[in-house]
């Protein structure tokens, strides 16, 4: 439907609007936006396909830590080696314990690869940025003991060590996937001011009779163990 043909309707019903704007849509779609934006974009670089299908895919087994974090929190993952850059955050997030709702990057020396926008560009240098679907992790992390650094939260500032612990074939119908193969200690809770803030709730409920262990497990709950990790949740 032309622009021009949606201004003063009448309808007789949401339904009937809401079919309307559906078909506004559909039109525009197909005829204005795609001559406006066909050049400006590169398909396959926005790509968000979970895997990149046409690289040979190796196992590759990862230690996602958590920097400065004593004792140490960290995960050990197993990833086909096609995961994109920024589908593997998923896996980061989800095996961490991280919502995941928060802003994240990676970082490789000065290049930072990321979906996520910025007009600061001290924040995100242009010709250091790279978009994180553009490639995979096993292009990033290419021999052992390779990494690389995540980092989720601005504010919070989490930073993860990535490293690739081994890599090999697949065996012949072995089933490719993500897995989560072993771990250590709970993630910390989410806005709690970054790892040193984390240091600084642990060492107050050191002491549970205190105003400030009382007031942390009011927001922690009762059942929090940083010591525990459970790997079946």
């Amino acid at each position: 439907m032309p622009r021009a043909e949606l201004k003063g309707l009448e309808v007789d019903s949401m339904e009937e609007l809401m079919n309307l704007l559906n078909e506004f849509i559909v039109f525009n779609e197909n005829n204005e936006f795609d001559e406006e934006y066909n050049d400006e974009f590169d398909d396959d670089e926005y790509d968000n396909s979970f895997y990149i299908g046409e690289q040979t895919s190796k196992k590759l087994n990862i230690k996602i830590s958590l920097i400065d974090s004593d004792p140490e929190i960290y995960r050990i993952v197993e990833v086909p080696s096609d995961i994109r850059l920024e589908s593997f955050a998923a896996v980061i997030n989800t095996a961490m314990g991280w919502e995941g709702y928060h802003m994240h990057l990676f970082q490789k020396g000065k290049t930072i690869y990321t979906t996520e926008e910025s007009d600061d560009d001290l924040l995100f240098a242009p010709d250091k940025t790279v978009n994180s679907y553009s490639l995979s992790l096993g292009e990033i992390l290419t021999r052992k003991g390779s990494h690389i650094e995540y980092e989720y939260d601005f504010g919070d500032s989490w930073r993860h060590l990535i490293t690739l612990e081994s890599q090999q074939a697949y065996k012949k119908d072995e089933t490719q996937g993500v897995f989560l193969i072993d771990g250590a200690n709970a993630c910390p809770p989410e806005n709690c001011g970054g790892i040193y803030g984390y240091q600084k709730m642990l060492e107050a409920l050191k002491q549970p009779h205190s105003k400030a262990a009382k007031e942390y497990r009011e927001w922690l709950g009762k059942n929090f163990n940083a010591h525990k990790f459970n790997a079946k949740k």
